[in-house]
């Protein structure tokens, strides 16, 4: 894309319309053509010789499970407490007042929890 930019940037005019419109469109137009040119691949080999859903499958399965992963390997470095917190708010999606409900504490305990945590996990994973 960024290629098809530079080479057309003498076409671009700006009386006409705004540059991230134009950049727009060309991504636009060089996402179809290579739309066009994946079809015309499928034809040639055949698209009943491809099982497209199971391949989206197992790779939806793998990232799931490298998520997990990666998921478990950050949280482990919390305290349980917090790990919970985490994982009820950010992957349950459940809402601070559904937690402070649920493990009977002030909701303002369990904000000063996940910003330390946040921290910490900041403080552990940065590139320093």
């Amino acid at each position: 894309m960024y290629l098809g930019i530079w080479n057309n940037i003498a076409s671009f005019n700006k009386e006409k319309n705004i540059l991230k419109n134009w950049i727009a469109a060309i991504a636009k137009y060089t996402a179809i053509d290579y739309k066009r040119k994946y079809l015309k691949t499928l034809e040639y080999i055949g698209i009943s010789e491809i099982d497209i859903e199971s391949d989206f499958t197992i790779e939806k399965e793998v990232l799931k499970n490298e998520l997990e992963y990666e998921t478990e390997e950050i949280l482990k470095n919390l305290n349980p407490m917090d790990k919970q917190f985490f994982i009820k708010l950010f992957v349950k999606e459940e809402s601070i007042k559904e937690i402070s409900e649920e493990f009977n504490i002030k909701p303002s305990l369990i904000y000063n929890r996940i910003s330390r945590a946040k921290s910490k996990i900041r403080r552990l994973f940065s590139r320093s």
